[in-house]
């Protein structure tokens, strides 16, 4: 083998070695190019439908705005109960942050949300909107979110209890993301967690994926 292409195989091999070890440092970066299949998803509530007072399906669309169409599955709960959200699968809490719901009315409504990368290119969102105003109302919520970023998590493990507030749509917003694009987590579900999630869209008379909703490898 000449010089020249020892030095060229080389190389390459050095390239391919860094841009996996940077993919699997970094989910998001464009070099993020192998994904591993999406480990099937638990129903993300717990009491199942049994606590459910309202739903909306993914993909919606007008959501908000015009033009916008709903990139989660909201699931409201009873407002006398603190109903825990559990880790669909298992996985790594990436981030954990706070923010001002967008269509906040009042001003000042927080959302909590919470990263958790399940699978390589695969990530759940867990978005808390518990339409928390005050600062008491703030720290209630803040105070039962139960993981801190780094935390390594196996299905079921609790990691959060809703506040319940005044609202009448105290929610989950619960978001699936593969390769940074929302998708609809029903899709990717257990057989159990579907027949939950049909059995809830068939009381509510609601539709869980809305049609051409964006689903790689269905």
């Amino acid at each position: 083998m000449k010089k020249g292409m020892k030095i060229t195989i080389t190389i390459v091999g050095i390239l391919v070695v860094v841009s996996a070890g940077f993919a699997f440092f970094f989910p998001q970066s464009p070099l993020y190019l192998l994904a591993e299949d999406c480990p099937p998803l638990d129903f993300p509530m717990e009491g199942g439908a049994l606590n459910i007072t309202d739903f909306n399906g993914f993909n919606v669309s007008d959501w908000g705005e015009p033009g916008v169409n709903h990139n989660g599955i909201d699931l409201a709960v009873d407002p006398n109960n603190w109903t825990g959200i559990l880790a669909v699968a298992d996985g790594k809490v990436r981030k954990i942050e706070e923010s001002e719901n967008p269509y906040s009315n009042p001003p000042g409504m927080m959302m909590f949300s919470v990263y958790v990368t399940i699978a390589r290119g695969w990530e759940v969102k867990y978005v808390i909107e518990p339409f928390a105003v005050t600062e008491q109302e703030k720290q209630l919520q803040r105070d039962n979110i139960y993981v801190v970023q780094g935390q390594e998590l196996t299905k079921g493990h609790r990691i959060a209890r809703l506040l319940c507030t005044d609202s009448d749509y105290v929610h989950l917003h619960f978001m699936l993301v593969f390769k940074g694009k929302e998708v609809c987590a029903y899709l990717y579900s257990s057989p159990a967690a579907q027949a939950i999630y049909e059995d809830i869209a068939l009381t509510f008379n609601k539709t869980i994926c809305c049609p051409d909703a964006y689903c790689p490898g269905c």
